[in-house]
């Protein structure tokens, strides 16, 4: 049973990261919905150090002198022994992953929680050590873009997950098509609930992520100088940072010169939702890389449907299960930034339909991912998951 009491749970949370990016937000709310139901749950990190309270810094998935020099060959990535080249870069990793991870399988625990297939399947081997249930949440690079690479993807047909959660059906179809046996579950990103405060509107477009490949923030901002021919008033405020952050800001330099276009750079997740609220409508051009990276359901599209803002976005990955074009939302094609600006324009001129749309997003968000449902769903799969593994079997 569990080291800290017979009733209640212990859970091992395992993640690459720490916690402490802006962008994890959905992480941070999800070990906390753990807590909040009861359940003692202690945070790995696979990073070597850090400032995060309450982590434990593994570094099971930070780069080693080994690692370091199998990227000193990455030319034979473009060469026959490519193959061989990527099962040797992979092999370090899981070496890695299991040396240092090894000293948490004398840890007592009821279930193991790891957030990102890579991570988790670099740490197969040290998961099979464990003697304990254990579950997999895919986000969206792990499911898509990780998956290019032959070892990986054995890996994660050999874990002996519980069961896989993944936030969209897109990417849930993405792992049954690698060959992933084990029960793959839909649950997607919940949000806060939507603050009730009303403020006053003072941007006219919100964009909210990070300034990066697959948020395509260059067809966003080419699509907003087409609206700002008809409307040079027009304001669009973008929040987060990322790569792109310098790029867009000299790309677009004339409009940031004029006033229309803002960049925050990192804000808290409070400050994010009263810059949400405070904008008419929400815009997220999301694409698939070049590299084959995709979202998978972008919470931040959820926190603007439950805020009621119409949003217009892509046809991209999950993203169509939550928006029905012309109902909710609109949708364009991925880098079809002209129609993205028409769509801008439509709703910056048509106050009724924006409204419309608005509540049509609330209501359909509120229907299709009620509050408090993935912490609900996931407590009940752990719950089921424990129950399952002392029986020997697997849950549908």
């Amino acid at each position: 049973m569990s080291a800290t009491s017979k009733n209640i749970m212990h859970i091992l949370y395992f993640l690459g990261s720490d916690t402490t990016s802006p962008s994890e937000t959905f992480i941070r709310k999800s070990i906390a919905d753990l807590r909040l139901a009861g359940m003692s749950v202690t945070v790995v990190s696979g990073r070597r150090s850090g400032r995060a309270q309450n982590v434990i810094y593994s570094g099971f998935s930070s780069t080693t002198w080994s690692l370091k020099l199998w990227k000193l060959f990455a030319f034979l990535s473009q060469t026959k022994v490519n193959e061989a080249y990527q099962k040797w870069g992979f092999s370090i990793r899981q070496r890695t992953a299991s040396r240092r991870l090894n000293r948490f399988t004398r840890i007592e625990a009821d279930f193991i929680w790891f957030d990102y297939l890579n991570y988790a399947c670099y740490a197969e081997q040290a998961l099979h050590k464990f003697n304990v249930p254990f579950a997999v949440a895919v986000h969206g690079f792990d499911a898509s873009q990780a998956l290019a690479s032959k070892p990986l993807q054995c890996a994660a047909r050999s874990l002996d997950a519980r069961f896989f959660v993944s936030p969209s059906n897109h990417l849930k179809r993405r792992l049954q098509l690698i060959g992933v046996e084990r029960p793959i579950h839909v649950v997607p990103y919940d949000s806060a609930q939507a603050a009730e405060t009303i403020k006053s509107i003072e941007y006219d477009f919100i964009a909210l992520g990070r300034l990066t490949e697959k948020k395509c923030p260059q067809a966003t901002l080419m699509a907003f100088e087409k609206v700002l021919d008809g409307h040079p008033d027009a304001r669009l405020i973008w929040v987060g940072f990322g790569e792109l952050e310098e790029e867009m800001k000299q790309r677009f330099s004339h409009l940031v010169d004029s006033g229309n276009l803002i960049f925050t750079g990192a804000v808290d997740h409070e400050r994010a939702l009263g810059l949400l609220q405070a904008s008419k409508i929400f815009v997220q051009h999301s694409v698939t890389s070049g590299l084959g990276d995709q979202e998978g359901l972008p919470n931040s599209i959820v926190e603007a449907m439950r805020h009621g803002k119409p949003v217009i976005s892509t046809i991209h990955s999950g993203i169509p299960e939550l928006i029905t074009h012309g109902k909710n939302g609109f949708l364009a094609q991925e880098h079809d930034f002209e129609s993205f600006a028409e769509q801008m324009t439509l709703l910056l001129e048509d106050g009724k339909l924006r409204k419309e749309m608005g509540v049509l997003a609330r209501e359909s968000v509120a229907e299709r991912i009620p509050l408090g449902s993935r912490s609900s769903r996931i407590n009940s799969l752990i719950l089921n998951g424990i129950a399952d593994f002392k029986l020997g079997s697997f849950g549908l």
